[in-house]
């Protein structure tokens, strides 16, 4: 199994804007090296030219490019946010109510409703809001179910030098 070489960088001291660079180990990959190389792909035909099997290989490589890291962030966690939860807890404060008497109950105003009768409290201004409180309640839920993220990161790099 090939080893990476330490890193040696010439690279001119960073600029004031940008973070400092986190020092690898000797025998080790530098970590932002390591997240580009993560970043870097072949072109599709080559993948064409590389028949099925188990290769070793031993090559060095002089790569050259940027990398952007962006900041972490807190993302929601969508699959924790469970409006159905909602709707079993209001059909508890509903008692004798089956879930479907509603669905019942709705396709016949939805049928009446699209021959232009009048069905009262099927009017988009009743349906728009019970959606706006609805989609309130989602939010609280959502609020507490943040999680952290790690920043994306971006690479834009090129091999300029092949040796194997």
């Amino acid at each position: 199994m090939p080893t990476a070489a330490p890193s040696r960088s010439r690279s001119s001291s960073p600029k004031s804007s940008r973070p400092k660079k986190p020092s690898a180990p000797l025998g080790t990959i530098d970590p932002i090296v390591a997240l580009a190389l993560s970043g870097l792909k072949a072109p599709e035909h080559v993948r064409e030219q590389v028949q099925a099997g188990i290769y070793t290989f031993d090559a060095m490589l002089r790569v050259t490019g940027e990398i952007t890291v962006a900041a972490d962030t807190e993302a929601i966690q969508a699959n924790k946010v469970d409006p159905w939860t909602l709707l079993v807890l209001a059909l508890d404060r509903l008692p004798g109510v089956a879930i479907d008497q509603l669905v019942d109950q709705a396709e016949a105003l939805l049928a009446r409703k699209e021959t232009g009768e009048d069905v009262g409290a099927l009017h988009d201004a009743a349906i728009d809001a019970a959606k706006t409180t609805a989609q309130e309640a989602i939010d609280r839920i959502k609020g507490q179910t943040k999680a952290p993220r790690k920043g994306a990161v971006s690479v834009s790099c090129v091999v300029v030098a092949l040796r194997s």
